[in-house]
């Protein structure tokens, strides 16, 4: 959500939008010049190829990526475990794809291109607000999202005054909690789960 809303040019790496991780790659299967140039001591320092694992498509072999005995890297095995394309574009209820898709979405509306640009944050957590006026948009959306290692709760009308007692919740992330989409909460004790980020929108002024 911080890469795709923040105020500026979003750009997405291939696998961020269903949450690829980096993979171990062992000496033998490091292909990277800038890793291997270092030798077997220090090629983790240096190697960028634990980014670079092939696309996670489906659960098939080689996770659908290539048809041959082996792909160029090795795939992370949670793949298997619905870390691909075809389970997060199928699957039942939300998922890391369909919650990118949805904030790719937003980023057409007017807000998002010509609206204001305000946020606070602390240790824990961060507040932003893109806001315009009714006539050049009639929605405006505030980002509210826990750092956190555990569930704390945000005064999101505190920190960004902007933001109004109550608003509704436009998307939610996937890292559980009870906020769904539609709710409508109270912004100045919003309780999010461990690293549970949310848009929610309110009138323009």
């Amino acid at each position: 959500m911080l890469n795709l809303l923040v105020k500026g040019t979003a750009v997405t790496y291939y696998g961020e939008e269903i949450g690829m991780e980096d993979t171990w790659i062992s000496w033998e299967d490091t292909v990277d010049p800038a890793g291997c140039n270092m030798g077997p001591d220090r090629y983790e320092t240096f190697s960028r190829d634990p980014a670079r694992t092939p696309m996670q498509w489906d659960d098939t072999k080689n996770s659908g990526f290539s048809s041959g005995n082996r792909t160029w890297l090795p795939l992370n095995p949670n793949y298997i475990n619905g870390v691909n394309v075809l389970n997060q574009t199928t699957g039942n209820g939300d998922s890391h794809l369909k919650v990118y898709k949805a904030i790719v979405n937003l980023r057409s509306r007017a807000v998002w291109k010509y609206g204001d640009y305000k946020s606070n944050a602390t240790n824990d957590a961060i507040v932003f607000t893109r806001t315009t006026t009714a006539d050049i948009d009639p929605i405006s959306f505030a980002v509210i999202a826990n750092f956190a290692n555990n569930t704390i709760s945000i005064n999101a009308q505190q920190m960004v005054n902007l933001i109004p007692p109550q608003a509704q919740v436009a998307i939610t992330s996937v890292s559980g909690g009870s906020i769904n989409v539609g709710d409508t909460i109270l912004t100045n004790q919003t309780t999010l789960a461990p690293k549970q980020s949310i848009v929610v929108t309110f009138p323009s002024s």
